[in-house]
């Protein structure tokens, strides 16, 4: 597992030094959306792992996947933090944190729940799928003509 995490962290490292560049190049909208649609396909490849050789499976999964999220959050946040007034930084901080890390537990009880009554593998497939669509919301929704982040609110 050791080898596993280390190697799939890369996709850390990588999104961190191209997530500015890639948001200029593709535009913010248009980044946040793939960088979301990135972040769950790959995770269809943790159950569709074989018990024989899940390692490739398993790194690929993280690699593309922790690429995608840290890709998603530098661009969001920094977007976030230039359209909010200084003042307002702090709630806003807080208030996408509550949100965010709140439903944490209950997902975890969800999937404590679901790997009880139907097994492992079939919970990490719904898990899976449903990160895969979790990107919808923002392809239809008005981030798709944010082009750059604004320069951040003077007050």
């Amino acid at each position: 597992m050791g080898i596993v995490f280390s190697l799939g962290n890369v996709g850390f490292l990588v999104a961190a030094i191209t997530a500015g560049r890639l948001a200029a190049r593709l535009g913010v909208g248009w980044t946040l959306i793939g960088s979301a649609a990135l972040t769950g396909w790959p995770l269809l490849l943790v159950p569709a792992a074989p018990d024989s050789q899940p390692i490739p499976f398993l790194v690929s999964a993280l690699v593309l996947a922790s690429f995608g999220g840290v890709t998603y959050n530098v661009t969001g946040i920094s977007l976030m933090q230039a359209i909010t007034p200084s003042r307002l930084l702090g709630r806003m901080n807080a208030s996408r944190r509550f949100v965010v890390w709140g439903v944490i537990p209950f997902g975890g009880l969800a999937g404590g729940v679901l790997g009880t009554t139907i097994g492992l593998r079939p919970t990490l497939w719904i898990a899976a799928i449903g990160t895969t669509v979790a990107f919808l919301p923002l392809l239809f929704s008005p981030l798709r003509s944010v082009v750059r982040t604004p320069e951040p609110l003077e007050e």
